[in-house]
């Protein structure tokens, strides 16, 4: 057994004798392009199959819809009625408040203040509820608020965003953002 491995000793180190700096380099550097093929290609590849299995099973099931969904589906009535059933209601106003100050202090915005106003019309059941947050923050901070308050409200509209920056340097920015939240003032209370 010492004699076999003595001779494949031998042989690996006059291999490595014939490759020189420049072969023994390349064979790194090939065995590194496998390596990462395994870890990132591969999995990748399993990933697409299992989309395009997913996109195969969606689009049969477009194809043929069940007759009572179809019918429920196409009904501009139960749309409507869908629509503002997802709509909050007033009452949820405050809970709605509190949880955006929530996300903002979790995203390390402090809003001291906000200016708050129902806009709506008589002839519909859907109102505006206007929010007006100023704060100070940086850019990173207050993007990442925004995506995070419509995340949590998908009723929730950003109307108007404005920066104030003192000077060129600062990261921390004056920061105000005007936003509507869609209610339901037909159903004040939400089932």
């Amino acid at each position: 057994m010492d004699q076999f491995l003595g001779a494949l000793r031998w042989r690996a180190e006059l291999a490595l004798r014939r490759l020189g700096a420049t072969g023994l380099a390349a064979c790194v550097i090939l065995v590194g392009c496998m390596a990462l093929t395994a870890l990132n290609v591969l999995p990748e590849r399993a990933q697409r199959s299992e989309l395009l299995t997913s996109l195969a099973d969606l689009r049969a099931r477009q194809a043929s819809p069940q007759s009572a969904d179809a019918a429920s589906a196409a009904d501009p009535g139960a749309q409507l009625a869908r629509f503002y059933a997802m709509l909050p209601g007033e009452r949820e106003i405050p809970g709605v408040l509190s949880r955006l100050v929530e996300i903002g202090s979790r995203q390390g915005l402090t809003m001291p203040e906000g200016e708050f106003k129902m806009i709506g019309d008589d002839q519909g059941p859907v109102v505006r509820y206007q929010i007006v947050l100023p704060f100070k923050a940086e850019y990173r901070q207050t993007r990442e608020f925004v995506r995070a308050a419509m995340r949590a409200f998908p009723t929730l509209a950003l109307e108007e965003v404005s920066y104030r920056r003192d000077s060129p340097g600062d990261n921390v920015l004056e920061c105000r953002l005007q936003m509507a939240l869609y209610l339901n003032a037909a159903y004040p209370v939400r089932p």
